[in-house]
């Protein structure tokens, strides 16, 4: 990409969003690692009161560490079954696939951001006249692409007891024909979780901003 540098105007634009990128960088590895945070098995982990709105047809309470549900233990007061407690055995924790697919995506993007931080150099300090006299045309910049990742809702997720003991992950065996006698919505909102979701959404914005400036002054079109 060839940028027009005849009254220099382009060449301090770039080099001004370059050593703001540098920021922008660290500021968004900083939010990241809090996000990460967010979902590190720590004990004792969150306890959620699981019930359904206007009745107790489902009452109880569910503990998740990490990107596991370890511990539940719920009552179930419907039309069509009798009345009866289910508990989740500490064994056999329910693995929350989207939670571990974002668990891995931010990994993966704190690799990235600590090499590209490691070999981008560290912003210039401000130039005088002289040393601008210097400065040739033919300086040369380097460019970082990394990917970013985008939680569709990041706050929710579905949780299924079921009584297998692979907790979710293992293979499927096929199809079966099921009669729905009953259906219950249950909602619990998990306060670490909406956290998470909060900031994501705020390092969205603060990436997209600085993409959009990069790809203004390099005469770039960004697809949203």
């Amino acid at each position: 990409m060839l940028i027009d540098v005849a009254t220099g105007l382009k060449r301090r634009e770039l080099e001004w969003l370059l050593d703001e990128l540098h920021a922008t960088l660290k500021n968004l590895k900083h939010g990241l690692e809090d996000c990460y945070a967010l979902l590190a098995p720590i004990d004792p982990g969150s306890t959620l009161v699981v019930s359904t709105p206007r009745n107790e047809a489902v009452k109880g309470h569910i503990t998740r560490v990490g990107t596991r549900i370890v511990k539940g233990t719920l009552s179930l007061r419907l039309r069509t079954i009798p009345p009866q407690t289910l508990s989740l055995d500490p064994d056999h924790p329910i693995h929350l696939a989207p939670l571990t697919h974002l668990h891995g995506l931010l990994t993966d993007a704190l690799d990235v951001l600590t090499q590209t931080l490691a070999h981008l150099p560290e912003p210039a300090p401000p130039r005088t006249s002289d040393s601008q006299s210097t400065r040739t045309d033919d300086d040369g910049y380097n460019y970082y692409d990394y990917p970013t990742a985008r939680s569709p809702n990041p706050g929710a997720a579905a949780f299924l007891l079921g009584g297998g003991g692979n907790g979710g992950s293992g293979a499927k065996k096929g199809p079966a024909q099921v009669y729905v006698r009953e259906k219950i919505r249950v909602e619990s909102a998990d306060p670490s979780l909406l956290s998470l979701s909060a900031k994501l959404g705020a390092l969205s914005n603060t990436l997209g901003i600085a993409r959009r400036n990069l790809a203004a002054v390099m005469g770039e079109e960004m697809e949203e």
